[in-house]
């Protein structure tokens, strides 16, 4: 993340910044989905207990 900021002008880290934060978080919600898709298509997934 330095380097990145020390070799870019700051309009040019923002991007990349930007990219660096949205990836996970859309994979993180790509994830979220298949669980709630599993949890509601599931009865005995949704039955589960710890």
């Amino acid at each position: 993340m330095i380097k990145l900021r020390r070799a870019n002008p700051f309009d040019k880290f923002q991007l990349g910044l930007r990219q660096l934060i949205e990836e996970p978080m859309v994979q993180r919600m790509a994830d979220n989905d298949k669980i709630v898709t599993r949890y509601m298509d599931d009865k005995e997934f949704r039955s589960a207990r710890p």
